[in-house]
Order: structure tokens, then sequence, then C-alpha cells
């Protein structure tokens, strides 16, 4: 991860992440002071901990249950993983829309880098879209997105992680996106990915003799093969896949295609025989000579036995 994505997480987020097992006490009770409207205390490992809710509380009541519930996963996960793990979960949990589900997808989606490569600007565009990534969207709402990359910049500064000349600068620079469309038809193997993605939703849905899902989580309810981090170990190898995918593109454009173009250029209409425009002398030469080619009408006229 780039050092100004995890710098702009924590300064926005959590400004004391490193000094708390989970839960942050003096966040908490400025919090209480002030009715929860200056400021959140959420952690980020309890904000974590949020994101496995499967649902939204429908009352207070049940609100407070799962506040005490985030509060004590909060403090296991802080026993059981990294600080850096935890930031790295946090950010691969997070739905930034438009299909890019992890900080990964996210940035190729909007800038078309990878997560190490994104500078400042960037990475505060992407965290302030944390807070709510309908409302800061850059694509959709720049205006928003970019007062509020102004706010996450200014946590920065205030966390001593830019100085005020470099805030200064880049408060003013507009937003520039390389915006990507997700297409789950590109890499390797499409055609097995699919095939993986239609075979699993049907495995997940198997019963056993009581009714109850085979595969289920343990609370009993489905997997959801998108979003809960599932892992698929499959027979397929990705380097001999890409070694096998790009013989075939150079085998067939650089070798066959022109064959096929050369063979092409013996008829009067360029695109025969797969356009509609060819006359039925064509036609009728091209069904006779498909039947002559059939292994029924070589038995027929003698040819085989």
């Amino acid at each position: 991860l780039s050092p100004h994505l995890i710098n702009a997480l924590i300064a926005t987020e959590d400004e004391r992440y490193y000094n708390h097992s989970g839960i942050d006490f003096r966040g908490l009770v400025r919090a209480v002071v002030n009715l929860g409207k200056a400021c959140g205390a959420s952690t980020i490992t309890q904000q974590l901990a949020k994101m496995m809710f499967d649902h939204k509380a429908d009352n207070i009541f049940e609100r407070i249950g799962q506040k005490l519930q985030e509060q004590i996963i909060a403090v296991e996960l802080e026993k059981r993983y990294t600080k850096e793990e935890i930031l790295i979960m946090y950010l691969n949990k997070f739905d930034f829309i438009y299909n890019a589900v992890g900080i990964k997808s996210a940035c190729n989606v909007y800038f078309n880098k990878e997560p190490h490569e994104l500078n400042i600007e960037e990475a505060a565009i992407l965290v302030g879209m944390a807070k709510n990534p309908s409302l800061y969207n850059p694509k959709r709402f720049p205006e928003n997105a970019l007062k509020r990359r102004e706010v996450v910049l200014f946590q920065m500064k205030k966390s001593d992680f830019i100085t005020q000349l470099e805030y200064d600068s880049l408060r003013i620079l507009p937003i520039v996106l390389d915006y990507k469309v997700v297409d789950h038809k590109e890499g390797i193997a499409p055609y097995f990915r699919e095939t993986l993605r239609l075979e699993l939703q049907e495995l997940l849905k198997k019963k056993d003799e009581k009714g109850k899902l085979i595969y289920a989580k343990k609370d009993g309810k489905p997997y959801n093969i998108y979003k809960d981090g599932l892992k698929i170990y499959t027979t397929i190898d990705y380097r001999m896949q890409e070694y096998a995918e790009f013989a075939v593109q150079e085998y067939i454009g650089k070798t066959l295609q022109k064959q096929f173009d050369k063979h092409l250029k013996k008829y009067r209409v360029a695109k025969y025989p797969y356009d509609n425009k060819i006359s039925k002398a064509q036609y009728e030469k091209l069904l006779d000579a498909m039947e002559k080619g059939t292994p029924r009408y070589h038995i027929l006229t003698g040819q085989e036995c």
C-alpha cells in the first residue's frame, strides 16, 4: 500500500490508531461529551468489526447490542492481527462502488494504478470516499469529492503527515481521474472463470437432508462469493495459461488471419461466406460443397464403405 494512503486513513479516521488496542477511550469520552456530533468514537478496528455485520440494526436497542459486539471484536482483532494487517483488511472490505470492492479494485477503477502507486491527492480522494462513497464519488460528484479531499488533506497536515506548503499546493489541484470500467471479461481464462462462478453458486446452494446449507457461515447464512473473501483454489496454472493465450493470439494475429484474408481475396465479395450479400449461385455452390464433404455423401456415392 502507498504510505500516503495509510497516512490519509489514519489522519482522517483514527489519529491515535497506533496508540490504542481497538478502543480509543479518549475519543469515546469526547464523543459522549459532544453527544457524538463533533467527532466519532469508532476506531478503524471498530469500523472493521462493524463491516462484519450483514445487516443494519432495526432499532436503537439492537444497535447498542451491535456496538458492544463491535468493541469485543475490535479487541480480539487487535490481539490476533498486526496494525498493518487490520488496515489492509479495512481497505479491502470497503465498497468504493462501480464494482470496486477493496482498495486494489478502487485504485484500478478510478486511477488505473496499483495501490502502491497512489500519490497524496489520489490517496486523499479514496480515503474521503470512506465517509460516503456515493456522495463523495469523484466521477459523479467531483465538487463534493474535492471538498472532502480538502478535509482529508487538512487532517493530514494537522497530523504532520504533510507540510503546510504541501497542503496549500495540493488543495488547489483539480481531480484527475483515469476511470476504467471493471470488466470481468478481462484477464486470463474468462470462460473458465465464468464456469467456475456458476458452479460455485450452485455448490453454495446445496442443502443436506435436513434442509440446511452444506456450505454456510457459522450463523447459517449463505456465503456471498463477491464479498465474503472466499479463497477459491482451482486446477488452472496461471503461468501456463498466460503462455497458452499468448501463443494463440500470436498465431491467429500474425499467421492464421493473414492466411484467411488471402483466401478471401479469391472471392468477389470480400466478406464471403460471412456476408448476406452473396449471390444465389455462390450460396448453392457453398451448400453443394458442404454436402459432398459429409461422410454420408461419401457412403452413398461409394467413396466409403
